[in-house]
């Protein structure tokens, strides 16, 4: 693969956003990504940041919490126990 501005020179990176072949010369190198222009940067920056709040909102990756039982499931529980105990009195009493 070729640079795209540069047709003689090897490409040593790829664009993020657009996927072009960048030479050293033309990289644009960002935090942890190249970028072949300022317009590719900040729309992968853009994506870079909407995929970081995704993982964060969903606990994914580095942002992972402890596995532990949600209040919803405790209260199914205890509801279920619930029921059961007053399905049983009430057949103990029709008998």
């Amino acid at each position: 693969m070729y640079c795209y501005k540069h047709a003689t020179l090897a490409a040593t990176g790829i664009c993020r956003h657009c996927y072009k072949g960048l030479c050293r010369e033309c990289c644009d190198k960002n935090e942890n990504y190249l970028a072949c222009s300022e317009g590719c940067a900040e729309k992968t920056k853009d994506i870079e940041e909407m995929n970081e709040r995704a993982l964060r909102i969903y606990g994914i990756g580095k942002h992972a919490r402890k596995q532990s039982l949600s209040m919803a499931v405790i209260a199914n529980f205890c509801f279920g126990i619930l029921f059961v105990a007053l399905g049983a009195t009430s057949t103990a009493d029709a008998q």
